[in-house]
């Protein structure tokens, strides 16, 4: 934690130092203040009250000898170079490498874009679910009869009253608590007929194979259920939606909207989430220019045998 200043510092910070407490010969400036308000959240006398403390720990140290002028020269040096290095990273090199000095084109960002989580093309619904299913299931576009449909009613009612009650819908515990009530639900009610739990995000309109005219010829998702969680506002409990695999009992958690990557909160995003690595990379673009133009000076005699 930075907690007092000097002249050094100050040269080096290139900002007048702004005393708002004194600790013997330890000066907590306006900056130091202005730090932990920032980054722990205290206001403004908190913060003042906590750099204060940290300094009279370190007066009472030293006052005992085991404050930093009690280091070895060469240990003080390392821990000064140091502190320097973290204050030029704050201070200068973050600031001038933010979210908004990443480039668009920036290979980082290039290629985040492919599959990035937060652009969507479609609507996203998220959701689990307790399908009533025939077994075997249904091959190609094949529909069950009418006879399993009415089988399957008489499950779904038994399902949907032990599972209603007890399911949190609206919260992020909804699915996990639905997955874990399936342990008490016996997978085959009856012959011909299966209970599984399915879960995950899928998106809403979209098409495998358009027709000439610019319609949909097959969707990607069954019809029927689709037009049915489209409709529905999120989070809300949904069934029995009928479908050819069967009778379905949908908790739809979260419907997201369509998010391009050309949105800008979408490209805030995708700038916010290669912000380190980007960072990393200058660092050590930084470095690596200094090191090409550091001078390496001898004094007379050195080498001198």
């Amino acid at each position: 934690m930075l907690v007092g200043a000097c002249k050094g510092d100050v040269a080096e910070r290139r900002r007048q130092v702004d005393a708002v407490a004194r600790v013997g010969t330890h000066v907590v400036d306006a900056a130091v203040v202005e730090h932990l308000t920032r980054e722990e959240g205290l206001d403004e006398d908190r913060a003042r009250a906590r750099a204060v403390d940290t300094l009279r720990l370190v007066a009472a140290a030293e006052a005992e000898g085991h404050g930093p002028k009690s280091l070895p020269p060469r240990r003080r040096e390392r821990i000064d170079r140091a502190a320097k290095a973290r204050l030029w990273l704050r201070e200068i090199f973050e600031p001038a490498h933010g979210t908004d000095d990443i480039p668009a084109d920036d290979p980082l960002i290039e290629n985040l874009r492919k599959g990035f989580e937060v652009a969507r093309e479609y609507e996203v619904a998220t959701f689990c679910q307790v399908v009533v299913a025939p077994d075997p299931p249904p091959e190609g576009n094949d529909v069950p009869d009418e006879g399993f449909y009415r089988r399957a009613a008489a499950v779904y009612h038994r399902l949907s009253a032990f599972l209603t009650p007890l399911v949190p819908v609206g919260t992020d515990a909804a699915c996990p608590t639905l997955r874990s009530l399936m342990r008490f639900v016996p997978r085959a009610f009856d012959e011909g007929i299966e209970v599984r739990y399915e879960a995950g995000g899928v998106d809403l309109g979209r098409c495998v194979q358009e027709a000439e005219d610019g319609t949909c010829e097959k969707p990607f998702l069954d019809p029927d259920w689709e037009s049915a969680v489209a409709a529905a506002e999120a989070p809300s409990l949904l069934g029995p939606i009928r479908t050819r695999f069967g009778l379905h009992f949908v908790v739809l958690q979260d419907k997201l909207p369509k998010a391009p990557p050309s949105d800008p909160k979408v490209q805030a995003a995708m700038r916010e989430a290669v912000l380190v690595p980007y960072r990393r990379r200058e660092l050590r673009r930084t470095l690596e220019r200094l090191r090409a133009a550091r001078t390496v000076r001898i004094a007379p005699g050195v080498l001198a045998p």
